[in-house]
């Protein structure tokens, strides 16, 4: 009920920001309104989703800053191998509060003015933004990703400077990022590749494109060869033994593996596909169309290629993810009439059935993700951590 309640608000108040919201300082007042809603939500939330198993205990054998420098322990006492940027946060934050819960507000009231700020830059339809943020992966960004998240928007905010080519301004944020999650050295190429104008070369898209639907529909585990192949060489630049450990977990897991094959997400995503390449030379003309549409298209080549293995898709797609909270609310502002309120309401179909699906009753999950709230009825870290461990063997 309370996913339901969260759609149909942020539905209602997206209509008023696409026919009724004109001015800056309406759609402003209105941000300001939903902000509070969103800390309400998130950053008031319990035991929610897969990661806190990890992130609570963390927190709480983490030194404060302060204790780290007159220790000399820059470890922080935790010895998961998380990024120094995360450790360094979250030290910072247990210079003022030891509570799991409290930090949770804090982070997220962070991230929520990170967001709400580049929707506001870069999106015609900002609410419209929130909503599509939470179908398109916010709520796992949200709920799971405490390290990730900063990484991700940090990145989603250098757009702003990317565009004005500040790049020194850029190459600290990317720094910032690598200290958070040190996958985001991908964002290296994309900078550069985003920053082009790729949707002239039509030609190669669409024969990249066909090449990456005959590998889809084929289904050969080009990726999962690649991958063994590494395995059998042995190959770990980054660690000893790290690398080769993950592959192997993951080669063996059909979880990790699972093909999606073909259904409603590859419709929606030939839709868009067409919508982009069809309104090419007006996108470009828009400030920021050319960069969300490059990073859209690199986002829809990754799903073609990668479909064989689910967690490189899914941990790759989540950097350059943020490409489909603009770049509908950009294609909207394109049109008027009757084809307006058509993508409106395909947009509104689509994102209701995407939230239903993820947080149905029936999925195996649902004891995980059924919200609760620490002001309302929330269980303790041990009670849901029960639930955590029957939930896993679902899975098994």
């Amino acid at each position: 009920m309370p996913y339901l309640v969260l759609t149909i608000i942020l539905i209602i108040f997206s209509i008023l920001d696409i026919y009724y919201l004109k001015s800056y300082k309406s759609k402003k007042n209105v941000m300001i309104f939903l902000g509070i809603i969103y800390i309400f939500f998130f950053g008031l939330r319990g035991f929610l989703a897969w990661d806190w198993i990890h992130y609570y205990p963390n927190f709480n054998f983490s030194l404060n800053l302060i204790e780290a420098i007159v220790m000399g322990d820059y470890t922080f006492n935790i010895v998961s191998n998380y990024d120094i940027g995360y450790k360094v946060y979250v030290a910072m934050i247990k210079c003022f509060t030891n509570n799991y819960h409290i930090f949770i507000i804090i982070t997220t009231i962070i991230d929520c003015l990170l967001l709400f700020i580049c929707f506001i830059r870069y999106s015609p339809y900002p609410i419209l933004s929130i909503l599509l943020f939470l179908v398109y992966s916010g709520f796992q960004i949200q709920y799971d990703l405490l390290r990730n998240i900063k990484a991700i928007l940090i990145f989603f905010f250098s757009i702003y400077y990317l565009e004005r080519n500040r790049k020194i301004i850029v190459i600290g944020l990317l720094i910032l990022e690598i200290l958070f999650h040190s996958s985001s050295i991908v964002y290296l190429p994309v900078y550069y590749i985003i920053k082009k104008n790729i949707l002239k070369y039509k030609k190669i898209i669409y024969s990249l494109t066909l090449i990456g639907v005959i590998i889809f529909i084929a289904q050969n585990q080009i990726i999962i060869k690649f991958l063994e192949l590494l395995q059998n060489l042995k190959l770990n630049i980054i660690s000893p033994n790290s690398l080769l450990i993950k592959l192997n977990t993951y080669l063996k897991s059909e979880f990790f593996l699972v093909n999606r094959g073909i259904g409603l997400g590859i419709m929606e995503k030939f839709f868009l596909f067409f919508l982009i390449m069809k309104n090419s030379k007006k996108i470009i003309k828009i400030k920021y169309g050319k960069i969300f549409a490059n990073m859209w298209i690199l986002l829809f080549f990754l799903y073609l290629y990668t479909n064989d293995v689910r967690i490189i898709q899914e941990r790759f797609s989540l950097l350059i993810v943020c490409s489909y909270w603009i770049i509908y609310p950009i294609i909207l502002k394109l049109y008027k009439g009757k084809i307006k309120l058509l993508l409106v309401l395909i947009i509104f179909s689509y994102s209701s059935l995407k939230i239903y699906k993820s947080f149905n009753e029936k999925i195996k999950s649902y004891p995980l993700i059924k919200y609760e709230n620490i002001l309302f009825d929330s269980k303790s870290f041990e009670e849901k951590r029960k639930i955590w461990v029957e939930t896993i063997k679902k899975y098994k």
